[in-house]
């Protein structure tokens, strides 16, 4: 006997079968809802790659649903630097990686059940190993000058830039020396066709300019301990953004994750040789078309000729703040405050 299925109920059939979720999946919800075991192997060095040991781990694992719902972590690293971080998760690990006389470091996995797979209640991979940097706090010298916010005094025409001062030269700021020439143009259409242009020059000092880099992003202090002197320093950069509808063509800022490194106020022998310089850096971001002004995020100057040093004491005094803030919590809970 033939059997006849109907149409629709045959087309039911097939909805309903591919909207059923594979074991894979039903796994993977449950560990986003209700947790599977995370496991982390961290081992924390210093800059020079040896094992620290005695540093302390203070954290937790999100457990729930909201950021405040999570499973603490305590520990202080072992004599080969190493801590193991192990415990039910639901989407989050986050600790900070502390000890005295070291610039704080942060490790930090976020989103478990959308970049991880599960299997047999447990997040993929599991007892992952990694690498921790702990730098040394070395020799912390000048303060840098944060957040610069400055007007854009004029489109299509040269204006000297006083890295020292953090504001343009004479007649347009205070500045006295131009450590860099800048140049914006512009285009405005509408809110979503526009174009901005910043071009950088220091090519009216040899041997000036400036070298882009990734910051070290897990460390309170991300930069190079110092500028190396015979580094390619570019003499000119430019950097760019344009949209014309829906589509951003160019997008090159400097951005959260970088910085600049500059060599400036160079000075030559008669053999057209180096003899002296400034260096510093640009913390990023470098924004230049927001209300037609331009933001820096932080400039370090040093202010002796021919160092290299780019460890700034505001990165030490954050460090000194954090400790505070750890004892002063430590404290509290001690005392059941």
């Amino acid at each position: 006997m033939t059997i006849v299925v109907p149409a629709m109920a045959s087309a039911l059939a097939l909805t309903l079968n591919a909207a059923w979720p594979s074991a894979e999946e039903m796994a993977l919800y449950k560990a986003r809802r209700y947790g599977a075991q995370a496991k982390e192997c961290l081992r924390v060095v210093d800059q020079n790659g040896q094992p620290v040991v005695g540093a302390r781990v203070w954290g937790g694992l999100q457990a729930g649903d909201g950021y405040n719902d999570f499973i603490p972590i305590r520990g202080m690293t072992d004599t080969n630097g190493e801590y193991v971080i192990q415990g039910k998760c639901t989407n989050r690990i986050r600790c900070d990686i502390t000890k005295d006389g070291y610039y704080d470091s942060e490790f930090l996995a976020a989103g478990y059940g959308y970049v991880h797979s599960v299997k047999d209640g447990k997040w993929q991979p599991y007892g992952d190993k990694v690498e921790i940097v702990l730098k040394k706090i070395i020799n912390p010298t000048a303060t840098g000058v944060c957040y610069v916010d400055r007007k854009i005094p004029v489109y299509g025409e040269w204006i000297g830039y006083d890295f020292k001062e953090a504001d343009w030269v004479r007649p347009w700021g205070a500045g006295k020396l131009p450590d860099a020439m800048i140049r914006f143009t512009a285009r405005e259409v509408g809110p979503f066709d526009f174009g901005y242009k910043m071009e950088l020059s220091f090519t009216h000092n040899l041997f000036a300019g400036v070298i882009r880099r990734k910051k070290d992003v897990c460390s309170r202090f991300p930069f190079a301990y110092g500028a190396a002197t015979n580094d390619l320093y570019k003499g000119v950069i430019v950097f760019e953004v344009d949209r014309t509808g829906a589509q951003k063509r160019i997008w090159d800022q400097l951005e959260d994750d970088e910085y600049l490194i500059f060599r400036t106020r160079t000075k030559v022998n008669e053999k057209g040789e180096l003899t002296s310089a400034h260096y510093g850096r640009i913390d990023g971001e470098w924004k230049f078309y927001e209300l037609h002004g331009m933001w820096i995020r932080g400039i370090y100057f040093n202010g002796t000729p021919n160092d290299t040093n780019l460890e700034d004491r505001d990165s030490f005094k954050d460090v000194m703040q954090r400790k505070r803030q750890r004892e002063e919590f430590a404290t509290s809970q001690s005392s059941g405050k």
